[in-house]
């Protein structure tokens, strides 16, 4: 808390960012009701540096305290804390005393040792050297209690100050950043701090469950855009462990170079540092963000290094010689500059405060984009983890800017004429004013944006080059934590048949951090020969699941289509969506979507109406945004259940959005599946970037700005690189396209005319034009005069039950007969049964009907017939069993 007014003007503050507080005692009638009374007021004299890339919320959204103190008391304190030789470490505290003297005693009291001193010219200084100290860092963030006591004459107590305090201590050697004598990495996120519901008064419970969510998905720096945050989140942070870079709130400032305006700058600089020193989570001063070249910037670097030398600074998006800083810092840089700067850095490192932005979905074509940003987000951070001289990227951003406001949209119909309050008003969630393009929502609903973090962040990077050998599996890991070995953590597996664990265990593996490594699992042989996944799970003592990686054992047979088509099939549309993205006042940025259509269409045969007649197509393409400009020549032919096509562009340069075709199918067709080539080998079960699944529409019953269901858009999201797609019935049957592993499509569903259902199989989705298009401008497509765009995929069906289903099967099982034989000197025990043949069936066994273990693979020996003797059950006098497949 600070208690320096505002332009010389007693109880007055500029700035609303920081608390302050007043001396009212001379205002106090005591022994009656006092009224306080509070003006906030929009305009203040240093406005400008209050208004930027941010909600501005009026009131008052932190809380009121009034609170009294002794006439001695505690004006100030500040920790610093460094490293020493022989693992010890220096803590200074050095405490400012209001009319403190030589005469009076302060006492400190850390990690259980007391020690006192006099507060002589106003200021008690102690310096107390650890053993062995227990050193904080976001991966173990131990810390200490501090308590510092003030005394009268008489020697008893009249205040205190409890404190915690983390030790550790920043360093930078030839461009790279050093916790405690190690490089670390910043795999951060950018974050507002506000929510839907109650804007900008955060507290404790609002933080601590961003932090959490953070930490699960492996994020362990926040940047504090573009302001500091409430004193308690600094708390917080220092206590589950989550590194800060904390931004001095000057926003897109027109007054970085007036003079007039320096006190300003100067004030709040002063502020944050006084306030937030103390936290060891801090680890960053950000000065501002993205304001132009201006004196009152070197003002405030100089201003900072004075009050706290402990920690490096820098000025946004400035070379760090630009104003003597230690950090250069970009934002949006393309990988090719990423790498340069990390290549070239000799002195000072480098970071990246806004890299990559994360894309609003409704620049995109449907809420699979949050699945897609993940490639940007690998791109950026695999160049961070290539060079030791950048020490961290932060993505934008965590959260949706959105506020949820009860009030109906009457009360907005007076900013009509801005555009802005009606263009952002979502009724179905109460949202009015909107950046939809949050990791999660503004509700803290997690979009699939959250997983690609956790994955693409992961401190633990598993090859998928799988050795096996009886009884024992092994793989190459990185462990690219800073301080933790892989021992800390329990390494848990399974074996899997057709997705059904057959046997589990857990183990610990040790391999120290910064390093690489065989990860060697002992496992049972028999259920090794017979399993055809390997499940691995990394878990983190707190409960979270690091990473997660699944190998294949073994090949499933490839999925394609019956050659007889669905009855009545129609010819598929051609679809091509071109688009344009420009600013907008009201929207900031938009996109202007231009589908295309057929003209001058030939169809051979001429009456051909569905696809099973059509021999071939050809046509002019025309759109644009006028509907009518001549694009290009699409011909297509279907033979033996394959569809091609040749798009022959001719107009001008075009950005495309998607292009492909639209097939239509009747309304009970409503159950879309798929298969598909995926980025990671393992994603929560309902998530929409699973590698197989079927979504039907329900999942689309939601908001893009309240994403409250774990499958949200699942049945209308683009499933990139499709293996198979199939649009069908409850019951299995319908229409399946396949796709040659060289010309993988992108399909989704969606809703048609008349409650039909459409499945799109797109040759291209593209990723939206944004701050992020350098990163992967091969994820856009844009076509010119004489571009040639051909694809084929094949058609056909998929028949009830889509073969032999587990349930079916197991339903198959007939004449379980169970019988007892001689073997090794014993009895064990053995079943034979019938099923349908041709498929693979499990054995479990248990000897109290509750707990059950996998016993081995019952085998056909005839047709049809199956038996399973049960090697582990000799002598035993009972035991039970079931079958189950696979």
């Amino acid at each position: 808390m600070v208690n320096e007014p505002s332009w010389g003007i007693s109880n007055y503050h500029d700035s609303g960012w920081t608390g302050f507080q007043v001396n009212i005692t001379s205002l106090v009638n005591l022994g009656t009701t006092n009224l306080l009374a509070v003006r906030v007021v929009k305009k203040s004299p240093s406005v400008d540096l209050d208004s930027g890339d941010y909600f501005t919320l009026g009131g008052i959204f932190r809380p009121v305290t009034l609170y009294s103190v002794p006439q001695t008391n505690f004006a100030g304190v500040q920790v610093q804390t460094h490293l020493l030789a022989n693992n010890q470490a220096e803590v200074d505290v050095s405490a400012d005393v209001t009319q403190g003297d030589a005469s009076t005693p302060v006492v400190m009291t850390l990690n259980g040792v007391t020690t006192v001193t006099n507060a002589a010219n106003g200021k008690a200084v102690f310096t107390r050297i650890l053993n062995q100290p227990q050193l904080w860092s976001a991966e173990f963030p131990n810390l200490y209690g501090l308590t510092l006591q003030l005394k009268n004459p008489a020697g008893q107590i009249t205040e205190t100050v409890s404190n915690r305090i983390g030790i550790r201590e920043l360093t930078i050697s030839n461009a790279v950043v050093l916790l405690n004598g190690v490089p670390v990495k910043f795999a951060g996120v950018c974050n507002h701090d506000s929510t839907a519901t109650v804007g900008n008064a955060m507290g404790p419970d609002d933080w601590r469950r961003d932090i959490l969510m953070m930490k699960a998905a492996n994020i362990n720096a926040i940047r504090t855009t573009h302001y500091n945050f409430g004193s308690g989140f600094y708390d917080l942070c220092d206590e589950l462990g989550m590194y800060v870079a904390n931004e001095l709130p000057y926003c897109w400032v027109s007054s970085v170079g007036d003079q007039g305006m320096t006190p300003a700058f100067q004030q709040r600089a002063r502020e944050v540092i006084r306030r937030d020193r103390n936290h060891p989570s801090v680890v960053i001063w950000a000065i501002g963000n993205e304001n132009s070249a201006g004196t009152n910037l070197q003002v405030v670097a100089d201003l900072v290094k004075t009050l706290d030398p402990t920690r490096p600074r820098l000025v946004s998006t400035f070379d760090a010689s630009k104003y003597n800083v230690e950090l250069s810092d970009r934002h949006y840089p393309s990988p090719a500059t990423m790498q340069s700067d990390g290549a070239s850095a000799t002195v000072h490192p480098w970071i990246y405060l806004e890299q990559p932005n994360t894309w609003d979905i409704r620049l995109a074509a449907d809420a699979s984009v949050c699945e897609q940003w993940g490639i940007a987000q690998q791109r950026v951070w695999n160049v961070c983890l290539q060079y030791d001289t950048i020490a961290g990227t932060f993505p934008f951003e965590w959260s949706d800017r959105a506020l949820a406001d009860p009030n109906s949209d009457a009360s907005y119909q007076q900013y009509q004429s801005t555009g802005v309050q009606l263009l952002y008003s979502f009724p179905a969630t109460g949202i009015h004013i909107l950046k939809c393009k949050g990791m999660v929502d503004g509700f803290r609903n997690p979009r699939p944006k959250v997983y690609e973090a956790q994955m693409v962040y992961s401190p633990i990077q598993v090859s998928n080059a799988l050795t096996v050998s009886s009884g024992q599996v092994s793989f190459p890991v990185k462990n690219l934590y800073s301080f933790t070995d892989l021992s800390y953590l329990t390494t848990a597996w399974q074996l899997q048949r057709g997705g059904v664990t057959i046997a589990s265990g857990t183990t610990n593996v040790t391999l120290p951090p910064r390093s690489s490594g065989t990860v060697r699992i002992s496992v049972p042989a028999d259920a090794l020969a017979y399993a055809d996944a390997l499940r691995v799970d990394f878990n983190h003592p707190d409960g979270r699941d690091i990473v997660a990686h699944q190998f294949t054992l073994a090949n499933a047979a490839p999925t394609s289509p019956d050659p007889a088509l669905p009855a009545g099939l129609p010819i598929p549309t051609f679809n091509l969506i071109t688009r344009q993205t420009v600013s907008d006042p009201g929207y900031w940025t938009k996109v202007l979507r231009y589908p295309a259509s057929l003209t001058g269409v030939t169809l051979t045969p001429a009456n051909a109406t569905t696809l099973g007649q059509l021999q071939s197509l050809s046509a002019t393409v025309i759109g644009g945004s006028s509907g009518s400009q001549v694009l290009g020549q699409i011909q297509a032919q279907y033979a033996n259940n394959q569809f091609s096509y040749t798009l022959q562009w001719t107009a001008s340069s075009a950005e495309v959005q998607e292009v492909g075709w639209i097939f239509q199918m009747p309304s009970s067709y409503d159950h879309f599946s798929w298969d598909r080539d995926t980025r990671w080998t393992v994603y929560p079960p309902l998530s929409i970037a699973r590698a197989t699944g079927t979504a039907t529409p329900d999942s689309t019953n939601v908001d893009i700005t309240r994403m409250d269901l774990p499958n949200a858009f699942d049945f209308n999201s683009t499933k990139y690189d499709c293996n198979w797609a199939s649009l069908a019935t409850g019951t299995g049957a319908g229409l399946m396209l396949s796709f040659d592993p060289s010309q993988r499509f992108h399909c989704r569903a969606g809703g048609g005319n008349g409650g039909n259902y459409l499945l799109y199989v797109n040759q291209q989705v593209s990723l939206p034009n944004d701050f992020t298009m350098q990163v992967v401008p091969d994820l856009i497509l844009t076509l010119s005069s004489g571009n040639v765009l051909q694809g084929s995929f094949d058609v056909g069906s998929v028949a009830a039950g889509g073969g032999t289903s587990s349930s079916n099967a197991v339903a198959s099982v007939t004449n379980v007969t169970p019988f007892a034989t001689a073997s090794g000197g014993g009895v064990q025990f053995a079943l034979t049964f019938s099923a349908v043949v041709h498929n693979s069936f499990s054995v479990w066994a248990s000897t109290n009907l509750v707990n059950w273990i996998w016993a081995g693979p019952a085998t056909e020996f005839n047709p049809g017939q199956y038996q399973f003797f049960d090697q582990t059950s000799t002598n035993l006098p009972s035991r039970y069993y079931r079958v189950s497949s696979p």
